[in-house]
């Protein structure tokens, strides 16, 4: 848990000078704010001053970052201790202190993951920290927060995700909204997600296996504690994600340990799915004993390299179940197979049943899916309509013959009916669910990303699964892609909504005003070069897996 003396100070100071409506509210936020930090018992350090332009203080010590275009960009910053050793599978902890000025002007280590393309297992389990991009170094100057959560299936994922440069760059975002962006890293796999009851016994909480979404609360509160002497202001929180990263914002959404951490929140293509603690023990003891440990499982399993933990994963038969496990509990889940569990401490009970029954953290919500999320779930060439049908047993087993008959195959075109199941399945109608359940209790936003590259090999793909964050970043070079002055549009337009969510609480800054949604009007922002709204998405589609699969405790 990280130290807040300093954070909490200056929220109990700006309380005082509360006053209207809007002050009120802002000031309620802030109590909650302190009270949660006010938790924090870590000792305090010593922490110098500096009249270089580039240095800024932390409740740790001296930073130094460095200019990036007109933001100051600081890459690297621990937020917790190195996760290493005794600490392995344990909740984050405090850093120790640091005498003098630490730069931090490049990126620090992935945590430990496969490498996609060679294979090999990468990364470092040093790799709890964070970067920050300000346009404004200035305490006075109060700008709205954005942090990002990566995706990458709670498997994958870093913050410097380089094709070409960087996809998740924060410089053009901050910017152009003039807000800091800040994105941190965190515990993935089995690192991230392991459960035992031997963890469990050497645990204050008394449970296991939510270390990577404590690692997103760690960051979070370092935002909180620190955030202002970058120039932000920790009462306008906007916590956002996309994929298995949204499925972790579901996560902070309902879980108490989050309250007052964040003042809005938006989710980019993921469910609100989560596990048993059953089912995470059950998934953990099947690595546990491939690796060899029977007995004294917290100890053997910390007598391993991480490598050799990252490796049993591969061709794991729980990683075979893909984005949708089946929980002998939660029921059929829209979740990872290392994904958060409902362990009574970090979630009371599975996200949408918590969101459902308004006790989550009641703030402003966005969610939304992209029209052609499924192609890049599906393996391009050779696709027969023996090979979809066969695709469809495997997953739904009895239901298969149902699913073919609202998705037949197409005998031209018979990959376009798995990309259509999956994109339905998992990403249109679980973002339904997710503005259901939220709606009316907090104010809710949906939208539904179209647009298909204007030119290229992206093109043929439609609005294919993380499409959108190329126009949320403005990192079309990440893509190889030189976007036409419509997409540039596109882009202002997605950075203005996202900027105004976090600035406000409410997308209204944009060229087209984006509708709350309600029921039973369920309004829909559709995002392309030509902005428009809908009622609903695919509505028939989503009726028909509500009839098959009912949204309750998995997402």
């Amino acid at each position: 848990m990280l130290q807040a003396r300093v954070a909490t100070t200056y929220l109990l100071v700006t309380m005082s000078a509360a006053c209207g409506p809007q002050e009120a509210a802002r000031s309620t936020l802030q109590a909650r704010q302190a009270a949660r930090l006010a938790e924090t018992t870590a000792p305090s350090c010593t922490v110098g001053a500096s009249t270089d332009p580039l240095v800024a203080p932390t409740t740790r010590g001296l930073i130094k970052g460095k200019r990036v275009d007109s933001t100051v960009a600081f890459l690297g910053v621990p937020f917790a201790a190195p996760p290493v050793g005794a600490l392995r599978f344990a909740p984050p902890t405090e850093h120790a202190c640091w005498t003098g000025v630490r730069t931090t002007t490049a990126f620090g280590a992935a945590c430990p993951q496969k490498n996609q393309s060679t294979g090999s297992v990468e990364g470092s389990e040093d790799c709890l920290t964070l970067n920050v991009w300000t346009p404004k170094l200035d305490p006075a100057a109060r700008l709205p927060v954005l942090v990002f959560l990566y995706g990458g299936g709670n498997l994958v994922g870093r913050t410097d995700e380089h094709l070409l440069t960087n996809l998740y760059d924060g410089r053009a975002l901050a910017m152009r909204e003039q807000a800091v962006v800040v994105t941190p890293s965190y515990r993935l796999g089995a690192l991230g997600f392991f459960a035992d009851p031997s963890l469990d016994d050497e645990s204050p909480s008394r449970v296991s296996g939510n270390q990577g979404t404590l690692d997103h609360i760690a960051a979070l509160q370092w935002v909180q504690a620190n955030i202002a002497a970058f120039g932000g202001d920790p009462t306008r929180v906007m916590l956002f994600g996309e994929s298995a990263g949204a499925i972790n914002v579901c996560t902070l959404v309902a879980s108490p340990l989050a309250a007052g951490l964040f003042g809005s929140a938006l989710m980019e293509s993921g469910s609100c799915g989560a596990h048993s603690q059953a089912s995470q023990k059950a998934t953990s003891a099947a690595l546990a004993r491939k690796l060899g440990c029977v007995s004294d499982v917290a100890t053997c399993m910390r007598s391993l390299t991480a490598e050799q933990i990252i490796a049993a994963t591969q061709g794991f038969p729980e990683l075979l179940k893909g984005l949708t496990t089946l929980d002998p509990v939660a029921g059929l889940v829209g979740t990872l197979p290392w994904s958060s569990s409902v362990d009574g401490y970090v979630l009371g009970d599975f996200p949408l049943k918590v969101i459902a029954a308004g006790a989550h953290n009641q703030v402003p919500l966005a969610v939304g899916s992209n029209a052609n999320e499924g192609v890049v779930f599906t393996q391009p060439g050779l696709y027969s309509c023996a090979q979809y049908r066969s695709e469809l047993k495997s997953m739904f087993a009895a239901n298969a013959d149902r699913v073919l008959m609202e998705y037949p195959c197409n005998f031209w075109q018979p990959r376009q009916g798995w990309i259509d199941v999956v994109t339905d399945f998992l990403f249109t109608c679980t973002s339904r669910h997710a503005a259901r359940a939220a709606a009316p209790k907090s104010s809710v936003f949906r939208y539904f990303f179209t647009h298909a590259a204007d030119y290229g090999l992206d093109a043929a793909s439609g609005a294919y699964h993380s499409a959108e964050l190329a126009y949320v970043f403005r990192t079309f070079a990440a893509r190889a892609y030189l976007p036409t002055a419509a997409e540039q549009t596109l882009a202002n337009n997605i950075e203005d909504y996202w900027g105004s969510l976090a600035a406000t609480g409410s997308p209204t800054t944009g060229a087209l005003r984006w509708p709350v949604y309600t029921q039973p009007s369920e309004q829909v922002l559709h995002l392309d070069t030509t902005l428009s709204t809908s009622t609903d998405v695919r509505a028939d589609k989503c009726d028909f897996w509500d009839s098959l699969y009912p949204a309750g405790s998995g997402g």
